[in-house]
C-alpha cells in the first residue's frame, strides 16, 4: 500500500463523511488517488444524496474552513458545537437529537430504513441508499453508531476501510458492527473486529490495544495499526519491532534491531532496512540480549558457571578442580617417590612404572618377605630347624 496514503489517512479522519463535502481533500498529495482506487476500487462511489444540497464547494467560503452537507460532517471535522447551515459549519446546537422545524419525526440523528439513511438538515430530509454508497469491493449497511453521530453507512467486517468517495479524495470509511474498526497491516486497510471504542475529544496520544495500535478516532472507532501484520508487537504506544521489509515512521512504526528505518521524509514513511548482520546463537559472540557467549537470552540457557568442587575439570583449571583459578594441582606421581600412587599396584612399581617383583612364598629357595630362614620362619612359613 502507498505510504503516503497510511499516513495522510490517519491525520485526515475528518473526511470521514465528506462523500459530498470535496473540501476535506485539499492538501492531499498528488498520488493517493491512484492508490485509494487500488484498496477501494475507486471513482464514483455511485451514491445518490438525495436532497437539495447548497453545501459550499470551497470550505474557503466558510468562516470555519468547514464545509458540509449535515451537522455530522461538523462533529466529523472535530466542531462540536457546530451545526451545518447554507452547506458551513457555524456555530450552533449539535444535539443530533434534535427535531428541526419541516422535517416530522426525523431528527438531526436520522433513521435506517433498510439500507436507507434519511436524516434532516436545514429542514429537509436528506436520503442515502447504502448499498450504493460505496465503491465496488465495499458493501455498504445502514448504521447507528452513536449519540453524536446518529445514523449513517458502514463498511462490512474485512472490507477495505478506505475509498475515494468520487472526487479524488481518500476518505476513511466507518466500520459497521460494534467492536469494529479500520486498522491498517502492511497490504490492507480493512474493517477488523476486536477493538476498544474511542472518544475523539479525550484522544491525545497513541495507545495500545491488544495487538492494535491506536493513532486516531474516527467518531467512536480506532484508526490502528496491526503490530504483530508487521512483525512486532505493540508497547509504551508504538509498534516496536517491526520485520524487515515493512513501513516505519521512527515513532508508531519502530523496527527492530540491527534495522534503520531508510527513507523516511515528512510526507512518506520509511523502511525498515537491514544495516548490520543480526546476531545468532551461533556465531561464537556473545552479542543482542545474549548473558554468555551464544546463549542465554533469547539463545539455549547458559550452563552453571564452574566451580572448583563441581568433580569436572572445567572453565580455566588444569586437573579436575584444580589449577587455574582454584588451588594448585598435586605434582604428579613418578616412579620413584618412594609411594604407592597414581596407578602404581605397589611402591613405584606397577601401572605405568616396572612390574613389580614377585610375592614372596615358602617355596622359592630365597630367604625373603618376614622369614628368617630360606623359606621358613616368619608369619607364613614353618619354623625354621634347630642347629
Amino acid at each position: 500500500m502507498n505510504n503516503s496514503l497510511k499516513l495522510l489517512a490517519t491525520l485526515a479522519v475528518a473526511a470521514t463523511a465528506a462523500a459530498a463535502c470535496s473540501s476535506a481533500a485539499e492538501g492531499f498529495i498528488d498520488d493517493l488517488t491512484d492508490a485509494a482506487a487500488d484498496i477501494g476500487g475507486g471513482g464514483d462511489s455511485g451514491a445518490d444524496v438525495t436532497m437539495e444540497d447548497d453545501a459550499a464547494t470551497d470550505a474557503g467560503m466558510c468562516a470555519s474552513g468547514e464545509s458540509c452537507v449535515r451537522t455530522r460532517d461538523c462533529l466529523t471535522a472535530g466542531l462540536g458545537d457546530f451545526v451545518c447551515e447554507e452547506g458551513c459549519c457555524v456555530e450552533g446546537d449539535s444535539d443530533t437529537g434534535v427535531q428541526p422545524a419541516g422535517c416530522g419525526d426525523v431528527t438531526y440523528a436520522g433513521e435506517c430504513d433498510g439500507n436507507v439513511v434519511t436524516w434532516c438538515q436545514d429542514g429537509e430530509l436528506g436520503q442515502v441508499d447504502c448499498g450504493d454508497f460505496f465503491p465496488e469491493g465495499i458493501t455498504g449497511s445502514c448504521e447507528w453508531f452513536n449519540d453524536d453521530f446518529g445514523y449513517w453507512c458502514g463498511a462490512q467486517l474485512g472490507d477495505p476501510c478506505l475509498y475515494d468517495p468520487g472526487d479524488g479524495s481518500v476518505t476513511t470509511a466507518m466500520c459497521a458492527g460494534a467492536g469494529n474498526a479500520c486498522v491498517f497491516s502492511p497490504d490492507s486497510a480493512a474493517c477488523t473486529s476486536g477493538t476498544t471504542e474511542c472518544d475523539p475529544d479525550a484522544f491525545e496520544d497513541p495507545f495500545c490495544d491488544g495487538d492494535f495500535l491506536a493513532v486516531d478516532c474516527n467518531v467512536n472507532q480506532i484508526i490502528a495499526y496491526d503490530c504483530v501484520a508487521y512483525g512486532g508487537s505493540c508497547s509504551e504506544g508504538a509498534c516496536v519491532g517491526v520485520a524487515a521489509d515493512n513501513e516505519c515512521d521512527d515513532e508508531t512504526l519502530v523496527c527492530g534491531a540491527g534495522m534503520t528505518c531508510e527513507g523516511l521524509t515528512d510526507e512518506s514513511f520509511g523502511t525498515c532496512t537491514v544495516t548490520e548482520t543480526a546476531p545468532t546463537c551461533d556465531d561464537g559472540v556473545q552479542n543482542g540480549d545474549e548473558t554468555g557467549v551464544d546463549c542465554g537470552g533469547s539463545c539455549e540457557e547458559c550452563a552453571a558457571a564452574p566451580t572448583c568442587d563441581d568433580g569436572v575439570q572445567n572453565g580455566d583449571e588444569t586437573g579436575v578442580d584444580c589449577g587455574g583459578a582454584c588451588d594448585a594441582c598435586a605434582a604428579a606421581p613418578t616412579c620413584d617417590d618412594g609411594v604407592q600412587n597414581g596407578d602404581e599396584t605397589g611402591v613405584d612399581c606397577g601401572g605405568a612404572c616396572e612390574e613389580c617383583a614377585a610375592a614372596p612364598t615358602c617355596d622359592d629357595g630365597v630367604q625373603n618377605g618376614d622369614e628368617t630362614g630360606v623359606d621358613c620362619g616368619g608369619a607364613t612359613c614353618s619354623p625354621c630347624a634347630s642347629t
